[in-house]
C-alpha cells in the first residue's frame, strides 16, 4: 500500500480495511488470550501518522467514531512524507522532526 502511495494511489478503503483488520485481530488476540476485558491507557503515544490512523481507525471499530475519508487520506500522505524523513534523516531524527511538526496540531484534516 505504501508503494502504491508513493505513485500517488492513495486507496482510503484499503487502508482503512488494512488498518481496520489489524486493530480488530490485536484487540481479540489481547481479550483471548487474558480472559477480561481490558480498558487500555496510552501514557506516551506514538505520533507517527500510521500511529495516529491506527489509534483512529480503533475508535472507528470500538466506538462506531467514524473517521472521514480525507483524514485517511490527509494521513496516509504524511506516512509516505514520514517514511521519506527516516530514509533521508534516520528514524530517530525522522521523528524528532514529526514530532516538532506536529507541535499541538490535533486535526488532520486542517490545512
Amino acid at each position: 500500500m505504501t508503494a502504491r502511495g508513493r505513485l500517488g494511489r492513495i486507496e482510503v478503503d484499503e487502508w482503512r480495511r488494512g488498518l481496520e483488520e489489524g486493530v480488530r485481530t490485536e484487540i481479540e488476540e489481547y481479550l483471548r488470550g487474558k480472559g477480561f476485558e481490558v480498558v487500555r491507557r496510552d501514557v506516551d503515544l506514538s505520533c507517527t501518522p500510521l500511529d495516529m490512523l491506527r489509534s483512529m481507525i480503533r475508535e472507528e471499530v470500538l466506538e462506531g467514531k467514524m473517521v472521514p475519508d480525507e483524514t485517511v487520506r490527509r494521513l496516509v500522505e504524511y506516512h509516505l512524507r514520514f517514511t521519506d524523513l527516516i530514509l533521508e534523516k534516520g528514524r530517530e531524527e525522522a521523528y524528532r522532526m514529526w514530532k516538532n511538526f506536529m507541535g499541538d496540531w490535533n486535526d488532520p484534516t486542517s490545512s
